[in-house]
């Protein structure tokens, strides 16, 4: 064995091995310009120019390094890591989650605004129409996490999963995440078409098996996971949203079944639509206006087909069992006031003169509010021989004074309910 010595400053040390030279190299008790001897060489020669320590010395930097490619290191636990598994299951429950909370705003939008669209919407095929919804709510899912991501580091299936990202140095939070998760969207869900979801998922999932970064992350990996963190309560949640998403697919193809039984009505006055049950028959008063409409439903109609083909007047067949039938007519009408400040009073005391010969108001007029508006209401009953219930409400909204009428042939509660959704609907259109 090769004897060595070595310098502390002043003073020599050893004897000591090769190995216990390095050792001592690797502890910083010999630095760089120490010097070192054997037997063999002719003088003391510098230790970081020996050949055989000189590798043993770290070369000091010329530059600073730059910044960590992330804001900040992994915290205890946490790893890069490919981790498949735990990241389709995060990803999974932040779709489950969020896609029904997104398709019932969007259905609630198209119902209030668009209630044509809707009902189009709605009356597809089963097959077609869940395609169509994971087609169009994958972009706005993406989004949605983008700014969950942005705000908070992470989302619900990330947080629960243990998965988080990284946003590299300098690089805005909010386009990051946003190109990141169209990324997502297309390279790793196909778009949610059917076909390329399937092989999107599989390219991905052999491509992180393998070591490799998916291929949304190749130009900066910002994912860390937590792999002490279980995964349990992550595939719980997931069963969970599961169940519940098929819970909705059964109520929403009874929602569908509703929804095809509707129409859409045109307000005649301002072109705004609504939803209206299809056995609500409706066509102006009389020819040469629009602006007073008359509704009845199937069941009033059958009732006075009835009537004429026995000769009978229609109030004769009201003591049939009307309580199990929808048996209400409404007549909706719209006044241009000559000028402003006519308060909703003074327009009642027009109505009065007006509609006296056709209803005896019972009640007074009292106040109310109705989807929002200030309104008028009063009760009396029609001075025909059947003398049915009558329910009168008026809005006057600068020169726009609106009067809605229904008569309904018996306090049933399902010609309550009727009564107060035609209403409700109607009123939609005046917003």
């Amino acid at each position: 064995m090769t004897i060595w010595y070595y310098t502390v400053g002043q003073e020599r040390e050893g004897p000591v091995s090769k190995e216990q030279v390095r050792a001592l190299i690797a502890s910083g008790k010999i630095v760089r310009d120490a010097y070192v001897w054997r037997e063999g060489m002719a003088n003391w020669e510098i230790v970081g120019t020996h050949p055989e320590f000189e590798d043993t010395f770290v070369a000091p930097l010329s530059v600073k390094p730059p910044p960590l490619p992330f804001a900040s290191k992994a915290p205890d636990g946490e790893q890069n890591a490919m981790r498949p598994w735990r990241r389709f299951w995060a990803r999974l429950v932040d779709i489950m989650l969020l896609g029904p909370l997104l398709a019932a705003a969007i259905a609630f939008t198209l119902a209030a605004w668009a209630p044509s669209v809707y009902i189009y919407i709605s009356s597809m095929e089963r097959p077609m129409l869940d395609v169509l919804l994971m087609v169009a709510l994958l972009p706005i899912i993406a989004v949605a996490l983008a700014l969950c991501m942005t705000l908070f580091d992470t989302t619900p299936g990330k947080a629960l999963a243990g998965v988080q990202g990284r946003v590299p140095h300098g690089t805005n939070r909010l386009f990051f995440y946003l190109a990141r998760e169209f990324r997502v969207w297309f390279s790793g869900l196909g778009m949610g078409i059917p076909v390329s979801l399937p092989i999107a998922l599989v390219v991905q999932y052999r491509r992180l098996v393998s070591s490799r970064a998916a291929s949304y992350d190749t130009a900066s990996q910002p994912i860390a996971v937590n792999a002490r963190r279980s995964l349990i309560p992550a595939i719980a949640l997931a069963v969970v949203l599961f169940a519940g998403h098929v819970f909705l697919w059964k109520e929403g193809d009874r929602a569908a079944t509703y929804v095809i039984g509707k129409q859409v009505w045109v307000n005649p006055i301002n072109g705004k639509e609504t939803l209206l049950p299809s056995f609500w028959n409706f066509q102006p008063l009389n020819s040469s206006s629009e602006t007073e409409i008359q509704f009845a439903t199937d069941d009033l109609l059958a009732l006075d087909a009835s009537a004429r083909a026995r000769g009978t007047k229609h109030a004769d067949d009201l003591n049939a069992d009307v309580g199990s039938r929808l048996v209400l007519s409404a007549l909706f009408g719209h006044d241009t006031l000559g000028w402003d400040g006519i308060t909703p009073e003074k327009y009642a005391s027009i109505i009065d003169g007006m509609a006296g010969k056709l209803w005896t108001r019972s009640s007074d007029w009292r106040p109310v509010e109705i989807e929002g508006f200030k309104a008028l209401r009063a009760t009396g009953y029609s001075r025909d021989p059947s003398r049915v219930d009558v329910e009168t409400t008026l809005i006057v909204q600068g020169r726009d004074a609106w009067q809605v009428s229904v008569s309904t042939y018996d306090n049933s509660p399902d010609q309550s309910r009727e009564r107060d959704r035609f209403l409700s609907a109607l009123l939609q259109t005046i917003k």
